[in-house]
């Protein structure tokens, strides 16, 4: 049985002191699971990924990631640890225009203090794997969505963490772009044994994942896997089913 590698306990953020965020989250990502959450707006799925990055601290509770505490480490720690352990993907591909993609990719190497020739070896190596190598002399201007995005992977994966934390990084892309970018994260799980924990709005982004999660108003409302499901329709189909239900039980609670 894998190990859990993130944790979070009882976990709430809440904004301006009343506007939660993340109510009272439970959660157990095991090495090696491929996660979908899914949710409306303002449902609280980016806070859950930030709170796990550390990139924000929460209101209470506990957050576990391979066992440390990401809001009990200092910046200089947390940024270490969050740079050699946890690969954050966005649907803005942040890349710096001035550079090409070959030394985008070289950033995080460089600043760990890696030689400036075996990160261009690592970044060949990535570049090769996701189908950019021809694009490596290349600005970010020049790329398409889908190529940027796969610089940014790369970039991301340079350091090889084995936790990757993607918030909606097919959102700008098209159809195809998307697909492709979905079947880069599932080698990445099946093949490489990274653990990805993935937010979407998208079904056929999510029927890609093992377990799907749905957030409603900053409360876990469903766990399942997504086995169960035939296509991206079907998936689509029962988070609605979820939701609406969910919905229907608060209304009788209230009254």
């Amino acid at each position: 049985m894998s190990s859990s590698v993130i944790q979070t306990f009882e976990l709430k953020k809440y904004y301006s002191g009343q506007t939660k965020a993340l109510d009272g989250v439970d959660l157990d990502v095991r090495a090696g699971e491929f996660i979908a959450v899914m949710g409306a707006s303002g449902s609280g799925k980016s806070t859950l990924l930030h709170l796990i990055a550390g990139l924000t601290r929460p209101t209470s509770g506990r957050i576990l990631v391979e066992g440390l505490d990401p809001a009990s480490m200092s910046d200089g720690a947390l940024t270490r640890f969050r740079r050699r352990r946890i690969g954050l993907v966005f649907q803005s591909f942040n890349l710096i225009p001035h550079l090409t993609a070959q030394e985008n990719i070289l950033i995080p190497m460089l600043a760990e203090g890696k030689k400036r020739k075996e990160a261009a070896a690592r970044a060949e190596e990535l570049a090769e794997a996701l189908g950019i190598r021809q694009q490596l002399g290349q600005h970010p201007d020049t790329l398409s969505g889908g190529e940027q995005q796969r610089v940014t992977l790369a970039r991301t994966l340079s350091l090889n963490p084995a936790i990757l934390l993607a918030d909606e990084p097919t959102g700008n892309l098209d159809s195809v772009s998307s697909q492709h970018i979905c079947e880069i994260l599932d080698r990445l799980c099946r093949n490489a044994g990274r653990t990805i924990l993935l937010v979407t709005h998208e079904p056929a982004v999510a029927v890609w994942s093992q377990r799907l999660l749905i957030l409603k108003d900053g409360k876990l409302i469903a766990d399942m896997p997504t086995s169960q499901f035939s296509d991206a329709h079907h998936l689509a189909a029962a988070y609605q089913e979820t939701v609406e239900q969910n919905r229907a039980a608060a209304g009788e609670a209230e009254e």
